[in-house]
């Protein structure tokens, strides 16, 4: 079944094909770690791993600099309400 084209329908759509598992292993280790996996099964059959990633930054040991924050805020932020919008709200903040 295929998806409308991009929509609020087409991500409701996509939506409706995702699933969420939670792995014991990684279950085990949190909350002093917080691992994950992403696995895409496709419609073709094909797989693809994202392997195991974990977060960029585990308390106490990898705290993130200012920088680091400021990236990852523009990151999630610049495509919503525009990179001047973002970086006006880094000033404030």
């Amino acid at each position: 079944m295929a998806c409308p084209p991009a929509s609020g329908q087409a991500k409701r759509c996509l939506l409706d094909r995702v699933s969420t598992e939670v792995a014991d292993g990684f279950d085990a280790e949190f909350p002093a770690k917080s691992p994950a996996e992403v696995i895409v099964d496709t419609t073709a059959g094909e797989v693809f791993r994202s392997g195991r990633i974990e977060a960029l930054w585990e308390p106490p040991d990898t705290l993130p600099s200012d920088a680091d924050l400021q990236g990852k805020f523009l990151w999630l932020t610049g495509p919503i309400i525009g990179k001047g919008k973002a970086n006006d709200l880094i000033e404030k903040i």
